[in-house]
């Protein structure tokens, strides 16, 4: 069940490298890869998925969740 994989998420199986894929929708998938290579590129500290919302952790620590491409604009 959905409950079920949320719980496992939080566990100690994301510290062993078991990673959970989640089916986004087109939109969201690509704010998802963009806020991706922000993190690449040294702009955020992390971005990932949850509950198909997109939420990254900025430079200070802070968690946001990202609605739109204009959003992660102002990271740059």
């Amino acid at each position: 069940s959905r409950k079920r994989i949320m719980d496992l998420r939080s566990s100690r199986l994301l510290q062993k490298g078991v990673f959970f894929n989640e089916d986004l929708t087109k939109r969201r998938e690509s704010l998802c890869y963009k806020a991706r290579c922000l993190k690449r590129e040294g702009k955020i500290q992390s971005a990932w998925s949850a509950d198909g919302n997109i939420l990254i952790r900025d430079k200070h620590g802070n968690v946001r969740k990202i609605n739109t491409q204009k959003e992660l604009e102002t990271l740059n």
